[in-house]
């Protein structure tokens, strides 16, 4: 039995001296923020992974667009391009991959995130008109 506690309190010694070399520069700076980007971390994760399994973006409808304009070639060109009922499909697959940041700006709390998402898939019908 003493042998044991010898050997584990020259373990713990050892740990200790270790983590007071390693921990010299950790300043209370680099602490704070490791906490805060944990904590905002895990925030941000909980939402994300709460709004992807309500499947209230995905899908989502996305809106029509239309450009139209006009060219001369030998006579005048009117030209329209549109696109409607687009879906798009996959950002349920949201995820995170860098640290979230808060900013109190003056319209409120902005979140700003580096986010990534698996396949994502979009259709739309199209229509294109010319008319000379």
């Amino acid at each position: 039995m003493w042998k044991i506690l010898a050997v584990f309190c020259v373990l713990c010694s050892a740990v200790t001296a270790q983590d007071i070399r390693s921990s010299e520069t950790v300043t209370t700076s680099s602490l704070r923020e490791t906490l805060y980007n944990t904590f905002v971390n895990t925030v941000f994760d909980k939402v994300l992974s709460s709004v992807a399994k309500s499947k209230a973006i995905d899908p989502v409808t996305l809106p029509n667009i239309s450009y139209a304009f006009e060219t001369k070639i030998i006579v005048k060109i009117t030209a329209e391009a549109s696109l409607y009922n687009g879906i798009l499909e996959g950002l349920s697959s949201l995820t995170r991959t860098g640290n979230c940041r808060f900013e109190v700006g003056e319209r409120g709390i902005d979140i700003k995130a580096d986010v990534g998402a698996g396949p994502l898939n979009s259709s739309f019908v199209g229509l294109a008109r010319a008319m000379g």
